[in-house]
């Protein structure tokens, strides 16, 4: 596969059929649709560093010692290395206690909704035209008993 350069509008040439050049954007997506319609897919080896870097079993082990994505990766395992370990968040102890809070009831949407005046259509949806009617009556009585 060539390497030369590293533009991404560059052509390159796919390790699995030599006559396939595209451009190095495209290559991943070419080399998972090529690795399987070929039959030496088995046979090339994919770089821990780097999805598109496919290599023989011979040529493998020197790829890894030179790979261009193994610095990057490296420096990013140092970098992670060297920061200091995150402290650990001091507990407060604290005296107030939520479960000795009086009970509450529950919020009620639709009782609340009926004791109020507010307009309603959630009843509305998927009911039959006779049971619809029934309710905008309904809700026209609940609004005049409000006023």
């Amino acid at each position: 596969m060539e390497e030369k350069s590293h533009s991404f509008n560059d052509y390159v040439t796919c390790p699995y059929n030599k006559a396939h050049k595209l451009l190095r954007g495209r290559l991943a997506k070419h080399l998972d649709r090529c690795s399987r319609n070929s039959g030496i897919s088995k046979e090339l080896r994919i770089c821990p560093f780097n999805k598109t870097h496919r290599y023989g079993e011979e040529e493998f082990a020197a790829h890894i010692k030179v790979c261009p994505d193994a610095a990057a990766t490296t420096k990013t395992f140092e970098a992670f290395k060297t920061e200091q370990p995150v402290p650990r968040p001091v507990l407060v102890e604290c005296e107030e206690s939520w479960d000795n809070e009086p009970d509450v009831p529950a919020y009620n949407p639709r009782a609340y909704c009926e004791e109020n005046s507010i307009i309603r259509t959630n009843g509305l949806k998927g009911q039959s035209k006779a049971a619809r009617r029934e309710f905008r009556e309904n809700e026209r009585r609940r609004f005049a008993e409000k006023r």
